[in-house]
């Protein structure tokens, strides 16, 4: 950039536009698109960080160096702590997602194979291909809800696990086969009623961790079906199609 002197910004930017933006007198702020890069004091003649502040000097409001002040270390401690906030709060609703499936479902149809067993066959008479879904099941319930949680191939296995929701109520949440969904409010049919969009509410969920929640998302994720959505970054990064 050129103020009546030329400043070296960064030459990973190089060819790029950048915008400047004066702040106060002489320091100015350099952003590439949404990204505020930091401040160039024409002082110094230098791009530095975001060691800058805002403070109050006579009813005045200034920008000035933060420098290592005790502001700094404050406001580097809160953004510790909320770093640490947003992680954990990213992973407990991925944790609660996948409760369902890992452990509590896992754990009933390994515990208890049989019944798991008998309740297939109500949908698939055959007690081999019944015993073949229940393995499938669970391998699905074990490993997709463990990939959903770590973040690892997440979207895959949240793909995985939202079919897996819609098969299991097309197939086992048939409300409309009892027949008794009018006659009575506590019948079988209607237990499965709510049963069925719950599962298909809970698949709606996991799609949105495979398409995000936006168009420009889904249309990222046609263009790159593998990408993991990294849930635990702090900073966002876009993938160019």
């Amino acid at each position: 950039m050129r103020h009546r002197k030329k400043i070296n910004t960064s030459t990973v930017l190089a060819g790029r536009r950048v915008g400047i933006e004066e702040v106060d007198d002489g320091i100015w702020i350099v952003s590439f698109m949404r990204y505020d890069l930091g401040y160039i004091d024409l002082e110094q003649r230098t791009l530095q960080s975001h060691t800058y502040g805002v403070v109050d000097t006579g009813g005045l409001s200034k920008v000035v160096p933060m420098g290592n002040s005790r502001h700094r270390t404050s406001c580097d401690s809160k953004a510790v702590h909320m770093s640490m906030l947003s992680i954990g709060l990213a992973l407990a609703i991925r944790a609660v997602l996948v409760l369902l499936f890992l452990p509590f479902s896992a754990l009933d149809k390994a515990l208890d194979f049989r019944s798991a067993v008998a309740q297939a066959q109500e949908a698939m008479p055959n007690k081999a291909v019944a015993t073949a879904l229940i393995i499938v099941g669970l391998f699905v319930e074990v490993f997709m809800s463990a990939g959903v949680v770590s973040g690892i191939a997440d979207r895959a296995c949240a793909l995985v696990l939202a079919g897996y929701c819609a098969v299991t109520a097309l197939v086992w949440k048939q409300f409309w086969r009892p027949g008794d969904f009018w006659r009575s409010s506590k019948g079988k049919a209607r237990v499965l009623f709510w049963d069925f969009w719950k599962n298909l509410a809970l698949a709606a969920g996991f799609l949105l961790i495979v398409f995000g929640t936006d168009a420009s998302s889904i249309a990222q994720f046609f263009a790159h079906p593998t990408i993991q959505s990294h849930p635990y970054r702090l900073t966002q990064e876009h993938v160019r199609p």
